[in-house]
């Protein structure tokens, strides 16, 4: 089983042709289709209002502000809990969101969403739009884009259900 948070669903969506690859947990994370990228998945939606809050810093790498942290990535977890984010977050390339998969698992693999339904960062139409698509199994949550730090219960149960 492979689990895949935000741009993570891209990597699993490529890497889950694997044989040995029996499930695909997306955890408020993109699914593209084969040819797509990340970018290109959000392309028919609205921006998410903590998409400017991604800034490109003087090598290239990308990361939220501490604003976006506070305010849009992870809105619903103690404030200690946003500083610490916001403090240790690490920066990822532009590549791992403009590079499009060649692959996509979720044609024959069984796919499992959550869809955070109070997301800033990936907007939660796009998520359920991606549930029907991939034909997922799925839970809906009234969560930020960090499903799992503020329901770790819920995902938990989606990822041992995927593991049977």
């Amino acid at each position: 089983m492979l689990v895949g948070h935000s741009y993570g669903g891209a990597v699993i969506t490529q890497a889950g042709v694997n044989p040995k690859v029996h499930s695909l947990v997306y955890v408020a994370a993109y699914a593209p289709e084969v040819g797509q990228s990340v970018l290109d998945t959000q392309k028919p939606y609205p921006d998410a209002p903590g998409r400017p809050f991604i800034v490109k810093d003087d090598a290239g790498y990308l990361k939220f502000t501490d604003e976006g942290i506070f305010d849009y990535f992870a809105p619903d977890l103690p404030r200690s809990e946003r500083a610490l984010i916001a403090a240790t977050q690490g920066a990822f390339g532009v590549k791992a969101v403009s590079t499009p998969v060649t692959q996509a698992a979720w044609h024959t693999v069984p796919s499992f969403e959550v869809v955070s339904t109070d997301d800033k960062v990936i907007p939660p139409q796009l998520q359920r739009d991606q549930v029907k698509r991939l034909k997922a199994t799925a839970v809906e949550v009234a969560a930020s884009h960090v499903v799992m730090l503020s329901h770790p219960d819920v995902v938990a149960k989606l990822i041992i259900e995927a593991a049977k």
